[in-house]
C-alpha cells in the first residue's frame, strides 16, 4: 500500500495541543502503512493508548469551553475507541487486517477531524 496520510492545514483546529496530537496520530497511521504486518501489534497498541489520551485531552478542552455538543462528541469518541479495539482484538498478521485499520483511520480523518473536531473549532471561534 503506497498511500500515505498527509497532514493539511485544513485539519487545523486552532488548538496547538489538539493539532499536535492529531499530527502524531497521522504519523502512527503512516507507520502502519510502512511496517510489515508481523510488526504492527506494537504500533496498534501505541495508536490505541495515544488515542485514549488524545480523546481525554480533547474532551477536557471542550468541557473548559462549555461545548454544547460535548456529550455527543464523547459518544463518537467511545465508538471510535470501540472500533479500534475490535480491529486490534481481531488483528491477524495480514494485509487485510492492516487495511481495516488504515480504513478506520481514513474514515476518522474525514468524518471526525474534518467534521466533528472542526465543528468545535468553529464554536470556539464564535466566543
Amino acid at each position: 500500500m503506497s498511500k500515505y496520510f498527509e497532514w493539511r492545514d485544513e485539519y487545523c483546529t486552532g488548538d496547538l495541543k489538539v493539532d499536535d496530537q492529531h499530527q502524531y496520530l497521522f504519523k502512527l497511521a503512516n507507520k502502519l502503512l510502512v511496517t510489515g504486518t508481523s510488526e504492527c501489534k506494537p504500533i496498534i497498541m501505541e495508536l490505541y493508548e495515544y488515542t485514549r489520551i488524545h480523546f481525554k485531552d480533547e474532551e477536557a478542552i471542550m468541557k473548559e469551553f462549555k461545548y454544547p455538543d460535548l456529550k455527543d462528541h464523547k459518544i463518537i469518541h467511545t465508538n471510535l475507541i470501540s472500533s479500534l479495539n475490535n480491529i486490534a482484538d481481531q488483528f491477524v498478521e495480514s494485509e487485510e487486517s492492516r487495511d481495516d485499520l488504515v480504513a478506520l483511520f481514513g474514515n476518522w480523518i474525514i468524518n471526525h477531524i474534518l467534521n466533528e473536531d472542526l465543528r468545535f473549532a468553529n464554536y470556539v471561534a464564535t466566543l
